[in-house]
């Protein structure tokens, strides 16, 4: 067997180091290292999906909140389906972790395998840029389904998605938001999906 020139042994380390980035950004945008940055989805996309949040008797709570007015108020404005009304957190909690927790009641638990958020339509920079997604049995007890992350600032108001590798059921689900751009002040709309 003949060694390898110096020009053979430079394509190999050339088209591994391609592989090599190839392989790291198909990890990446599929989440398997838990940097799931999720992707842009239109209404339609959105809208052929079931929402769970949309079941009879599922109750939403949230952290904090702003205003109780017919656009600003708490966690009911992220399931009314009206693109312009917002959940705001209270301005003291803007620069704290702020959660909404999903409760779908007793005996009904669900397996969320995908979350989709919408930002505010007229501040669309006010939206978060990191957060995660716990599922527990009992409302005590957290386990992680995966991180929600965004690479940049959204220049719109669309959905943006997000899928997890979950096949456990859970009665709670808890979404918190742990960075904004600096700072999350606000969010639409909120979906899971089985």
């Amino acid at each position: 067997m003949s060694a390898l020139s110096s020009r053979q042994k430079a394509v190999l380390i050339a088209l591994s180091l391609i592989m090599a980035a190839l392989a790291g950004q198909m990890f990446f945008r599929v989440g398997v290292f838990g940097f799931n940055q999720g992707v842009a989805a239109t209404e339609e996309e959105i809208s052929i999906r079931y929402n769970l949040l949309h079941e009879p008797g599922v109750s939403l709570s949230v952290s904090s909140f702003l205003g109780d007015d017919q656009h600003h108020a708490g966690p009911a404005r992220l399931t009314d389906g009206n693109r312009s009304s917002i959940w705001h957190v209270a301005h003291g909690r803007i620069r704290s972790s702020n959660w909404v927790k999903v409760d779908f009641g007793e005996g009904r638990e669900r397996t969320v395998r995908a979350a989709a958020a919408l930002p505010r339509q007229d501040l669309p920079d006010q939206f978060f840029r990191r957060a995660v997604l716990h599922g527990s049995r009992d409302g005590a007890s957290w386990e992680l389904i995966g991180e929600l992350r965004l690479r940049a600032p959204p220049m719109d108001g669309g959905w943006r998605l997000w899928s997890f590798n979950n096949t456990r059921s859970y009665r709670y689900y808890r979404l918190t938001i742990n960075a904004g751009w600096p700072y999350f002040h606000s969010m639409a709309q909120l979906a899971l999906f089985s």
